[in-house]
């Protein structure tokens, strides 16, 4: 009868390693089990910083409509009427306004900016009846604007944020 050697063999093996931990070694005395405090290493996760995306923001267009009296409407290009207040506008850094004369009969009349955004009776700020004259606004600031045969149409300002 053949008897199979890898059991045994398997079987002293794990007895010895398991009897290794109980054995003293000579020259030592014995010591408690005491738990010893172990340090493992920290491993450090730096989560990646999201960067908001920057929008882009698409100028927006302003009508505002002029007759004898007042800078007396504002609409967007949806026409869409806006609050408006105290003949006050904010608008956006990039935005275009455009004026339009809307008085009752063929009224010429002149914009007139008092910070000078363009020259005093240049051509295309004067708006015939109907007519229109835009602006696109580049730098932030506080603009006014008068209309010259009426001095006493309260002025419009138009607040540019940046």
């Amino acid at each position: 009868m053949r008897i199979k050697l890898y059991p045994v063999v398997f079987l002293v093996l794990v007895i010895s390693l398991l009897s290794a931990g109980c054995v003293q070694i000579p020259g030592t005395s014995p010591t408690s089990a005491t738990p010893s405090a172990s340090v493992s290493p920290t491993i450090s996760v730096t989560a990646p910083v999201e960067t908001p995306l920057e929008t882009v923001r698409t100028p927006s267009r302003y009508i505002v409509l002029i007759d004898d009296y007042s800078f007396y409407k504002v609409t967007d290009t949806t026409l869409k009427e806006l609050e408006y207040k105290n003949f006050t506008l904010n608008i956006n850094t990039g935005d275009t306004v455009e004026w339009r004369n809307e008085a009752d009969y063929n009224d010429i009349l002149t914009l007139i900016s008092d910070q000078n955004l363009w020259t005093p009776g240049e051509l295309k700020a004067r708006l015939m009846n109907n007519k229109g004259f835009n602006y696109t606004f580049t730098n932030p600031g506080a603009y006014t604007f008068r209309l010259k045969e009426e001095p006493r149409v309260l002025p419009q300002t138009i607040i540019v944020k940046p």
